[in-house]
């Protein structure tokens, strides 16, 4: 059971009460019930600045306010120091709905939570924050796993994910080569993006949002990267890891600026992964001098193809590879957009195997021109 679930249950649970009073004696003499959807509003804030906001999370926070604006008066007269147990025939109704409507919340919050994280065995590797300066201002640019038992030196796996700057937690991806034994990078803020005043996760949110009004929001993020200040940091975490062979697995909004520091620089990457739904392209990018490996069909490795440094993993349009782990961290917005649970992160384990495969061979030819 995820953490974020044991918070959304603790919410509801401090609602039930409130809806159960009418049919209590007990609860009728307890002036303080009105308070508690208060506290469950406040750990609500505490969910949405330390966990993050999903919309799987919209009918909690839904059914919350329903109940401070039910129990209001109560809470008035509790302030002011008056009874507050009487309750009329309409209470009885209204609080009635309010139980059916909780039921339904609850079974939704299970029925919906997001799945475990990857399991990562931290006491194999170390976590260390790369801190870089920009104008004389400190900022994260990102997070670097150092196994204690290296499978390949000269090998570091970077990790680009959809929305990097909303994880509250690492990628599956850098769980997955950390534990594997890479020496793993993981960029968490490649545009210095300062989110201290907002919920963590809102750009994922806003943009799962858009999809499912059907709004285009790819304008709006178009606008707010900021390329130099990506570049920058991609050039700092290369100078990290200068000595190593460097290669990159990216997917969602950041694919296209990667690509494009890539064009500046042709020799800074050893490979680059590209995670696209079939719908999807990149800018740019002549897939006759790319590695195209499609999941629709037969994935077929060769030493031919992985001569390219640049590779192309086509996936079906129903697993949102532009929304990254959005199958596994919100599904109730996947579901909205037609798309399954990705149980057990199988897909995002499949797709890191798959990179994997691609970069032995691929390894196998650059050290082989070397």
């Amino acid at each position: 059971m995820s953490d974020f679930l044991v918070s959304e249950i603790l919410v509801l649970i401090l609602l039930i009460p409130p809806c159960l009073r009418p049919f209590s004696k007990g609860l009728k003499k307890a002036g303080a019930v009105p308070l508690l959807p208060w506290f469950a509003a406040v750990i609500l804030l505490f969910i949405m600045f330390g966990q993050g906001i999903t919309v799987s999370l919209l009918p909690v926070i839904a059914i919350a306010v329903i109940c401070i604006i039910t129990e209001f008066a109560r809470f008035v007269m509790f302030l002011n120091g008056l009874p507050n147990g009487f309750y009329s025939g309409f209470s009885y109704f209204l609080r009635i709905f309010m139980l059916i409507l909780l039921g339904g919340v609850f079974f939704c919050t299970f029925y919906f939570s997001p799945e475990r994280d990857y399991p990562a065995n931290y006491s194999d590797f170390t976590k260390e924050d790369l801190i870089f300066n920009s104008n004389g201002k400190e900022f994260c640019g990102g997070v670097f796993y150092k196994p204690q038992n290296v499978k390949n030196e000269h090998i570091t796996v970077a990790v680009l994910s959809a929305y990097p700057h909303c994880s509250s937690y690492s990628n599956t991806f850098s769980r997955f080569f950390a534990n594997a034994g890479y020496n793993t990078v993981e960029l968490t803020n490649p545009e210095n993006i300062n989110i201290k005043f907002l919920p963590k996760r809102y750009t994922e949110f806003l943009a799962s949002c858009n999809a499912v009004l059907k709004r285009n929001g790819k304008k709006e993020h178009k606008e707010k990267q900021n390329s130099d200040f990506f570049n920058f940091t991609v050039s700092e975490i290369l100078n990290l890891r200068k000595n190593s062979s460097f290669y990159v697995i990216a997917e969602g909004r950041y694919r296209q600026a990667l690509y494009d520091y890539f064009v500046q620089n042709p020799g800074a990457f050893s490979g680059i992964f590209f995670i696209l739904s079939e719908e999807e392209e990149i800018s740019g990018i002549n897939r006759e001098r790319s590695c195209i490996l499609d999941e629709r069909g037969q994935l077929k490795f060769s030493h031919e193809l992985s001569e390219f440094p640049v590779c192309l993993f086509i996936r079906p349009k129903e697993k949102l590879s532009q929304f990254g782990e959005l199958r596994c961290d919100d599904v109730l917005a996947a579901r909205l957009l037609g798309a399954s649970r990705d149980l057990g992160r199988k897909d995002r384990i499949t797709a890191a195997e798959v990179f994997e495969k691609w970069l032995k061979i691929r390894d196998e030819i650059t050290i082989g021109h070397l």
